[in-house]
């Protein structure tokens, strides 16, 4: 084998990557069961407050420390290996940035009639099409107004020196379309801003490519309505007065001789101390004395950073300097390290303290810690004059324009004007500021932390203003956005919206856990029952394989989903589809009279070329599901992607190492491709597969055409994904009936489509309704939800509980929740559509490159298309028998997973028609086809036989959420492989003759 020591050396380097970014994952699990073990009480009940409170405290301390680098539980959380929603519970909202009140911004909010009617036309046009708004603002104003031009509407005075009077249409659509973009732009870096404080909620924030929405996941959120609160309201950027330190002092050490009263009280009782004698020490730490002694001690701290100072920092008890003094970095300043934030706030968070500063002072963190080459990496704490009414005087409001800029020393800046009130306010409080001695500082805060606090050295007369502080560009860039943000307010509503409750993921993840426990067992006999001990290596490969796939996820910073562990369990029946192919081919090359050491060498290398085309087929579906797919599908794509690469690696290469590592000098006897099994299955007399053509294209014709006619009757059962609408997981303690809780819920929802069904267990079910579908507001979905409660109430006679602890005998749960709204799920449906389009015809494209003929393109994609109307004739006809399966977007999934499997075996079976044509031997054609697909049916078999077994597992223990997912792998892979011998090789050949027979001159 060439350049063996290339493989070896590359296997160790991924190993070495995979364990450095698994162990993350591994300290990470074990910092969250510490975290449970803190908060559970004697009862065994979990408190997730006080859970989430340990993790707070530890999210900026060292918890993990490898070969000498420590990483903080934030930095371990951003290498782990995380879960997706559908495991440990969490929120997913899509948001829509409204394009109306942008454009209604841009116009000065006109009255205009024609341009209120082009917005109306605009929206009702939009739910029926995949345009932006703004073009089909355009169209509409341009079908009402032929003869009005758009400048009229747009040059005002919030576009001052953008639109003019005498711009063209064109000119006016450009700008427009530009300010839409930028505001979609200025919106995601408000959100993510606002998202990144979730903290140990590992948010994520993501712009879908070609729409004007912006995708967010919350794993963890426990509280719907306070994240879409936080979504949804819009920005407050807001000046303050700093209020100066040395101005606080007699507050200070009012707060200072607080806080170490307790210290020492609690040092007391901790050295045994009675209690009696600690009465005493805190009547004595309240002598004048005692206070003029700490007050003494504080200033001095507060005054000067002198090493003294910060030596007795570890035994307090023996000073009279508090914690929020103490672990000031440098000493006198307010600058503190992370680890030490979550305990500052605790401070400040208590009444006692606040009471203790002027009313008129609040308390604001700096939003990002800044670098001291000194004292090292910092954030600073700011007490702002926020007024007795806490309202600020200048709003983001009065921001015209703000743009990155460089200062007088060409350092990244922020530059901004402001309308006339504004210059107004910034022009007194500038000046009020620069008349303070010191000069005195103003705050720029958005959503309450502060972005800088500029010293003022002068009025400033004319709006014209310049931030400067410690900025990168891309930070610059960033604070402009979000200066801009005030200037044009782009409201958004949540237009598609999933909650998982954690009990439903923790039961997903366990029913994923066990699928691929399973699917991973089953797959390991098998191929030792076949294969003896090539099949060990086929399993050492596949190990190597699962343990890559998932360091590689981790690297990517990719997400586990349920989907994704359904692509690992498939990827596990698929991976030794390449060592059966080599072993079969090795096999075959022993008995054509090679001997061992040959026939591995000329295996590996003739089956190389079929497995390459056949993972670059199944690669090329792959790729259309992660670029054309959302939500679920991206997340499967990419595992899916990752395993075709990773099985194909392992399995060509590294089960190749160590096969010829067990036959070194000489010693064969270690490795063998046969067992008692393979023997019996290679001893099968063989089949006239293409003299069946004809009677095979009937009965598939027949079954499909009877799907066809029962979709045609009765439909599919779309799911919200694809048809708009909410649905809810309900559970009860005890088994309900879905079809009397449909009739009860029907008059609830005002006799709106409404669904109800059995999920996994007869004491849980599924409810969907399209009650209000067109309406996407908070407000709606609280009146879908009070309906819904209400009915289930009225139906069971229970009461809705908000925990899942409280479910009982007298009460129910709604467990997750999610919602779809028209338009989306109409993108959906579209993107699913060309997915799988776009799937087939690269698939067409490189079939016809690799095999330089057309009709084997035309097999493969008759194939193909015959595979998926199957699937969906099969839906058609369960759902005649009462068995509905939802298609949704993980059933694209399973079909663009199809699509991939069938033309793997198509592949293979032409591969090897093709060698056979080249060889020459005989000039029936139709026999050289039967020989072909005879010498590579055991292969298709077996790999067809371990993934669906596999699927099988999925089908039975993947839980309600893959049901439908696994059922439509069951039919596409059994069907795939049915098609693969009877149908993509006969169409091949049945093509090959007519073509010949055109060619044929006819006879005179």
């Amino acid at each position: 084998m060439q350049n063996k020591g290339f493989i070896i050396t590359l296997t160790v380097i991924v190993t070495a990557l995979c364990l450095y970014y698994l162990s993350f994952t591994f300290v990470s699990r074990g910092v969250q069961q510490d975290a449970i073990a803190y908060a559970t009480d004697a009862s065994g009940i979990v408190n997730l407050g006080k859970k989430q409170n340990y993790l707070d405290s530890v999210w900026n301390k060292p918890v993990y420390n490898l070969f000498g680098a420590e990483f903080t539980y934030k930095e371990v959380k951003d290498n782990e290996l995380s879960l997706g929603l559908d495991l440990q519970g969490g929120m997913h909202v899509t948001l829509e940035v409204s394009p109306v009140d942008i454009i209604r911004g841009l116009s000065g909010n006109a009255q205009d009639s024609s341009f209120i009617k082009a917005l109306a036309d605009a929206r009702l046009k939009q739910r029926n099409s995949q345009e932006s708004f703004t073009t089909l603002f355009f169209e509409s104003f341009k079908e009402s107004n032929p003869d009005k031009r758009l400048a009229s509407i747009f040059a005002n005075a919030s576009t001052r020196g953008r639109i003019n009077v005498s711009d063209t249409d064109e000119q006016v659509i450009e700008v427009v379309e530009a300010e839409v973009e930028s505001a979609i732009g200025r919106s995601y870096t408000i959100l993510k801003n606002r998202i990144d404080q979730f903290g140990t909620s590992q948010p994520n924030i993501q712009r879908l490519p070609g729409t004007g929405r912006i995708q967010i996941e919350i794993p963890g959120a426990d509280n719907p309505q306070r994240v879409r609160k936080l979504l949804q309201g819009v920005a407050r950027l807001e000046f303050w007065d700093v209020v100066e330190y040395n101005t606080l002092n007699t507050s200070f050490i009012a707060i200072n001789d607080l806080l170490v009263n307790e210290q020492k009280s609690k040092a007391a009782l901790t050295n045994g101390t009675e209690a009696s004698s600690a009465n005493d020490l805190s009547k004595a730490l309240s002598t004048p004395a005692t206070k003029d002694s700490a007050a003494s001690e504080l200033e001095k701290q507060l005054s000067t950073a002198t090493d003294s100072s910060a030596k007795g920092l570890d035994s307090l008890q023996n000073m009279n300097v508090s914690p929020l003094f103490a672990k000031s970095n440098p000493p006198g300043t307010f600058r503190y390290d992370l680890k030490d934030t979550a305990e500052i706030n605790s401070i400040f968070r208590r009444a006692e303290i606040r009471n203790l500063l002027p009313r008129n002072v609040g308390v604001y963190w700096a939003n990002k810690p800044d670098n001291n080459y000194k004292t090292g990496e910092a954030i600073e704490l700011y007490f702002l004059d926020i007024g007795r009414q806490g309202k600020p005087k200048l709003t983001g409001e009065v921001i015209n324009d703000a743009r990155q800029d460089l200062d007088e020393y060409a350092r990244p800046a922020v530059s901004m004007t402001m309308n006339a009130v504004g210059t107004r306010t910034w022009t007194k409080m500038t000046a009020d500021a620069a008349n303070r001695s010191p000069k005195g500082r103003i705050a720029i805060v958005l959503d309450n932390t502060v972005y800088s606090a500029p010293s003022v050295n002068g009025e400033i007369p004319n709006g014209n203003s310049q931030i400067s502080g410690n900025f990168t560009i891309d930070e610059a860039k960033d604070l402009a956005n979000i200066l801009k943000a005030g200037s044009l307010p782009a409201p958004t509503k949540i237009v598609e919206e999933a909650i998982v409750g954690p009990t439903l993921g923790k039961i997903a993840q366990n029913q994923g856990l066990f699928s691929m426990a399973c699917g991973l067992a089953i797959v390991v006999i098998f191929m030792v029952a076949y294969y003896s001990g090539s099949g060990m290596v086929a399993n050492i490969a596949l190990l190597f394989n699962i343990f890559f796939i998932l360091g590689i996820l981790a690297q990517l910073n990719a997400a586990l989903t349920l989907p994704g562990i359904a692509g690992i369990v498939l990827t596990m029946g698929m991976a030794v589809d390449a060592n059966v192919l080599i072993f079969e081919r090795i096999k075959e090359e022993m008995r054509h009279g090679r001997k061992l050491r040959d026939a591995i060498n000329t295996g590996y290398k003739r089956a190389f070329t079929t497995i390459f085309d056949s993972n670059i087929t199944t690669l090329i579906t792959t790729v259309f599901l992660f670029i054309l797919g959302q939500g679920p599908l991206k997340g499967f794509g990419i595992t899916l992607m990752v395993g075709i690469i990773s099985s194909f690696f392992t399995a060509v290469y590294i089960s190749r190492v160590i096969v010829e590592w067990m036959v070194r000098k000489g010693d064969e006897s270690k490795i063998s491709f046969e067992t008692p099994i393979s023997t019996l299955v290679r001893k099968r007399r063989t089949f006239d597969f293409i003299g069946m053509r004809k009677f095979n294209y009937i009965i598939s014709g027949v079954i499909i055409l009877i799907g066809v006619v029962l979709i045609a009757i009765q439909g599919l059962n779309l799911g919200v994904d694809f048809k708009g609408g909410r649905s809810y997981i309900v559970s009860f303690n005890k088994p309900v009936v879905a079809t009397d809780m449909k009739v009860a819920l029907s008059n609830a929802f005002q006799n709106a489509g409404t669904e109800v069904k059995t999920y996994g267990s007869n004491n849980v079910v599924k409810v969907t309704t399209s009650y209000l579908i067109d309406d996407d507001s908070d407000a709606t979905d609280e009146k879908v939800k009070s309906s819904l409660i209400g009915g289930i109430e009225s139906f069971s006679g229970k009461k809705f509980a908000e925990n899942e602890s409280q479910l009982d005998d007298q009460h129910f749960i709604i467990g997750s929740s999610s919602k779809v709204g028209a338009t989306v799920a109409d993108d959906i449906k579209d993107s699913a559509w060309k997915a799988s389009l776009f799937s087939l015809i690269g698939i067409f494209i490189y079939i016809l490159i690799r095999f330089r003929k057309v009709t084997y393109s035309i097999g493969a994609i008759v194939a193909t298309v015959h595979d998926t109307m199957f699937v969906f004739a099969a839906f058609a006809i369960a759902r005649a028998f009462g068995i509905s399966f939802e298609v949704d977007q993980v059933f694209v999934a399973a079909v663009l997973t199809i699509i991939g499997y069938s033309i793997n075996d198509t592949v293979i079976i032409f591969d090897r028609i093709r060698e056979y044509l080249g060889l020459g031997t005989s000039h029936d054609r139709k026999q050289i086809f039967n020989d072909a697909i005879n010498s590579t049916l055991s292969r298709t078999l077996i790999t067809s036989g371990t993934t669906l077994i596999v699927v099988v597992i999925l089908l039975l223990f993947g839980g309600e959420v893959l049901r439908g997912f696994s059922f439509a792998l069951f039919i596409g892979i059994g069907v795939g492989t049915y098609s693969s011998i009877f149908i993509a090789s006969p169409i091949v050949l049945d093509f090959d003759n007519s073509t010949e027979k055109k060619a044929v001159p006819a006879s005179v």
